[in-house]
């Protein structure tokens, strides 16, 4: 007898939401990395020339946004938003092959089942119902210098990484301060006055910017997740942005 089964499909609004031309290039490459290494979404399931044209569209943000830095005209800011235009093009058509194959029968017995394979792809599932997440993941954070007062952090917990939020706290190392997060609140005591700032990402941001910082000043740097208004996860481990 045919397995009837819903459809389940991908919440197409995690990457539709994006406009940070950095960010939805990641996206991009996230989603070609994990396909074609998946043994699901890989060759022949998927082509390889289709991938090949995820990584060109990831490419031609880009080099919008290198002709933008070195020439920040109107024409050049239009560019960006038109190549990052052609990039979710190529992530609905991506959309559209995970679909069919996370919903084969071939692939699943049960909804719950096309979900997760869904998610193997790096895109989201939607949700058959809404459940209440699990405790909040600690996450753990690595960073780069890119110029005076300027880094780009990264979580590295890897996929299963998936909270509602993870926020980030950035502090002037010189404030010698102290963050503890006590029942569901994030308090702070500092010794010394200095710069602070804080920052969110939704869902499957892994990644935070920090620009126009102090110059030649050390920065603490402390993230949380959060799954729920008192549901929080323990504080990152330090670390420190050097100038």
């Amino acid at each position: 007898m045919a397995n009837f089964l819903k459809i389940m499909l991908v919440k197409r609004m995690i990457y539709t939401r994006i406009y940070v031309a950095t960010v939805i290039m990641q996206y991009i490459l996230d989603c070609v990395n994990t396909g074609s290494d998946s043994a699901l979404y890989g060759s022949p399931n998927i082509s390889l020339a289709f991938y090949n044209q995820g990584r060109a569209a990831a490419n031609a943000i880009q080099t919008a946004m290198t002709n933008y830095s070195l020439r920040p005209t109107k024409a050049n800011g239009k560019t960006i938003k038109n190549k990052i235009v052609k990039g979710k093009i190529w992530l609905d058509s991506y959309a559209d092959k995970v679909e069919i194959i996370a919903n084969d029968d071939a692939n699943r017995n049960t909804i719950s089942e096309a979900a997760t394979n869904i998610n193997h792809s790096f895109l989201t599932s939607r949700k058959l119902i809404k459940n209440k997440k699990g405790k909040a993941t600690t996450p753990r954070l690595t960073w780069k210098r890119i110029g005076q007062g300027s880094f780009d952090v990264q979580i590295i917990n890897g996929k299963t990484y998936n909270p509602m939020n993870t926020h980030f706290i950035l502090l002037e190392s010189s404030m010698n301060a102290t963050i503890i997060i006590e029942n569901g609140q994030v308090i702070i005591e500092q010794e010394k006055k200095g710069q602070i700032r804080f920052k969110s990402a939704n869902a499957k941001g892994k990644y935070a910017k920090f620009r126009k910082l102090k110059p030649n000043v050390d920065f603490d740097l402390y993230a949380y997740s959060q799954n729920g208004n008192n549901n929080l996860s323990e504080l990152s481990d330090k670390i420190i942005l050097r100038r």
